[in-house]
């Protein structure tokens, strides 16, 4: 790339807009550009399945869940740190550290192209889901870039770029494939691509000359800040990873169930770009002023506005996959399972920093790592159609028990 993440002109924070005009009309171009965007991802997602290419979704399923995996602990939960960061130095740190991370990560899974034949997985799966690591971190990173300074209207437009690449890569891939994993490519190009746009967004200059070096202690301050958020996100993701790796052993059910996951990441990618940000601003706020009582009807529209997404998720989830695959002996079991997987997590996908918000961060670690060690439980004493029932019902149960953690306490 020609500029850098930490140039003056993404990190510096944003000067304050000088009319109540110019105040009220940021937050709505964020809406239109990012509400556009979401749109077009969520099309994206259709147009592979509308076209009956559902080997092609079913392993687009299985490298974005490792890519997902990967992409906290390959930034070093840079998404999470970076914003908050104060002085130069540290933002340079961080920038260099998580990156030269993702691409350490992004090696060490090419290292794996020889088990391919092994694994029953289809040869360069492993390639072009490095591709796809490569391009969601450096598009994470890109973001965070961009909240760090407080550029709402670039983060609605970073998301408008992706989603249009996303949907002429993906019309591409499903038109003119060139073998199971062009969709993998499609999504992978797309992020990279989209990572490029923030980068040389109008006011980036590019980066003069041998940037100058960052103290090692700059470096190690950033490991440890960072060490607690990505060990969380590492049990949180291998948890979430679970049902998708299941797939390779569904036989009949694969393809249908690669359709409802990918459905259900959609409308998770709808919460997280449109809902949850928000919700969240009036939830942090209360938390600030020890509102509670606007911080519980908040709880309440985020926990109702989940659930009724994720209801809508598995309905049209389930839909798709008849559509695309017919309804077989298949239909029963994987509808139960589809519910008790993607509602719960859909449901409280807005209230999932809530913990962090209340400072319980503990809490919120050790409710991450006992589900995961559930789940992994659960995936390794059972098979097919019955391992996604009981990864299912072991998600519902834990989601129950992290709605305590959401509760505001008052003195």
């Amino acid at each position: 790339m020609s500029t850098s993440l930490d140039d003056p002109a993404i990190t510096a924070p944003l000067q304050p807009t000088t009319t109540a005009l110019a105040r009220l009309l940021r937050p709505l171009s964020f809406l239109r550009w990012g509400l556009a965007g979401q749109v077009l991802t969520l099309v994206s997602m259709l147009v592979p399945i509308l076209l009956r290419e559902s080997d092609q979704v079913a392993w687009l399923v299985v490298a974005s869940a490792i890519a997902t995996l990967l992409t906290n602990p390959a930034v070093l939960a840079h998404p999470y740190v970076y914003p908050v960061l104060r002085g130069p130095g540290a933002v340079r740190a961080a920038n260099r550290a998580s990156l030269a991370s993702l691409v350490a990560v992004c090696l060490l899974l090419l290292t794996a192209t020889p088990l391919e034949p092994h694994l029953g997985l289809p040869r360069g799966l492993f390639a072009a889901t490095t591709l796809m690591l490569l391009g969601g971190g450096s598009f994470s990173m890109a973001l965070s870039a961009l909240v760090r300074a407080g550029d709402t209207r670039w983060i609605g437009i970073a998301r408008f770029g992706y989603g249009a690449l996303l949907l002429v890569l993906t019309l591409a891939a499903g038109l003119r494939p060139v073998g199971v994993l062009s969709l993998v490519v499609a999504s992978g190009l797309a992020y990279l691509l989209a990572a490029v746009l923030v980068a040389s967004r109008p006011g980036a200059r590019p980066t003069p000359g041998p940037r100058a070096p960052v103290p090692a202690r700059l470096v190690r301050a950033y490991l440890r800040r960072s060490l607690r958020p990505t060990t969380a996100t590492v049990a949180s993701s291998w948890a979430l990873f679970l049902p998708s790796l299941a797939l390779p052993g569904l036989g009949a059910a694969a393809g249908p169930w690669g359709v409802v996951t990918r459905i259900g990441g959609g409308f998770s990618t709808l919460l997280i770009t449109l809902v949850t940000p928000p919700l969240e601003g009036r939830m942090s706020a209360a938390v600030r002023t020890r509102d509670g009582a606007d911080f519980d009807r908040s709880r309440r529209t985020a926990l109702l506005l989940g659930t009724a997404t994720g209801l809508v998720a598995v309905a049209a989830g389930i839909a798709l996959a008849v559509y695309v695959d017919g309804a077989g002996n298949w239909l029963l079991p994987l509808a139960v399972a589809a519910a008790l997987i993607w509602v719960p997590l859909l449901a409280l996908t807005p209230l999932n920093r809530t913990p962090n918000f209340l400072a319980r961060d503990g809490a919120r670690l050790a409710w991450d790592a006992g589900r995961a060690v559930l789940m992994t439980g659960a995936f390794l004493a059972t098979d097919g159609l019955t391992r996604l029932i009981v990864l299912g019902a072991v998600l519902t149960v834990s989601g129950v028990v992290f709605l305590p953690l959401t509760r505001y306490r008052r003195a």
